[in-house]
């Protein structure tokens, strides 16, 4: 990754929230500011499965997923393929010195990326960064906020 931007990490549960609040332009406004980046594990469970939703393909991210130490591979053991493939390119590429933020409302994965030291948000966070990014007005915001 050549970009000094921080990296977005997104797993598929809050791409869900934001395709429901009919927010999804999010994910490309928030393009100008940060990598955006969706494993391919991830795009396939949301293009394919019961949601079916419209997704770019220039977001997927093919990385060689090299080994990581056990007790971390271990820790996420119990979470579906898309966390995991999350959460291991957010080590790695932090390992590699890029800034990243996990992207996931999952309660599961949100608790093993702070247990292994990994930067996390979820829909409020990510609205919070497209209102700090004058993506998303405030106002705008605090409403999507409400429907959720």
């Amino acid at each position: 990754m050549t970009s000094k931007r921080k990296a977005l990490i997104f797993d598929a549960s809050t791409i869900v929230v934001l395709f429901e609040l009919g927010c999804l332009n999010l994910i490309k406004d928030l393009r100008k500011f940060f990598k955006i980046i969706i494993p391919r594990q991830v795009y396939s469970e949301l293009v394919r499965g019961p949601y079916r939703i419209p997704l770019d393909p220039s977001l997927i991210w093919e990385m060689k997923l090299v080994s990581i130490p056990p007790e971390i591979e271990v820790s996420i053991m119990n979470l579906g393929e898309g966390e995991k493939a999350t959460i291991k390119i957010a080590y790695i590429l932090k390992k590699q010195g890029v800034s990243t933020i996990v992207v996931t409302d999952d309660r599961q994965a949100r608790r093993r990326c702070e247990e292994i030291g990994l930067n996390v948000k979820g829909t409020l966070g990510l609205m919070k960064l497209a209102v700090k990014h004058k993506i998303l007005d405030k106002n705008k915001a605090i409403k999507l906020i409400r429907r959720v």
